[in-house]
């Protein structure tokens, strides 16, 4: 009788997270796409400020936090930074530099 409790909550249990990882994995591909492009844009705008590395980072940080409220979401600060790590290295291959 036990075994057949735990076969159930254990199959209970794996299509819960197979689900939630369809969920997780749609919402991210959804901010990826909708956010990447804007924070491509955003550091493409800095590349020639005068801005010290530092600064541009900063103020490329800032500006998607911004963006980010103003959609309602709360993205961690981690994902802002990887966000700009891509953008960085995606402008850098454009441009070759």
């Amino acid at each position: 009788m036990f075994a057949a409790i735990k076969r159930f909550f254990k199959g209970l249990l794996r299509k819960l997270w197979k689900t939630l990882k369809t969920i997780v994995s749609g919402a991210l591909e959804v901010f990826l796409a909708e956010f990447l492009e804007y924070a491509k844009d955003v550091v493409k705008g800095l590349v020639n400020s005068d801005l010290t590395s530092d600064g541009k980072r900063k103020l490329a940080f800032n500006t998607i936090k911004q963006k980010t409220i103003g959609r309602g979401l709360d993205i961690r600060s981690s994902w802002i930074n990887i966000l700009i790590e891509i953008s960085v290295a995606t402008i850098k291959k454009e441009f070759k530099l």
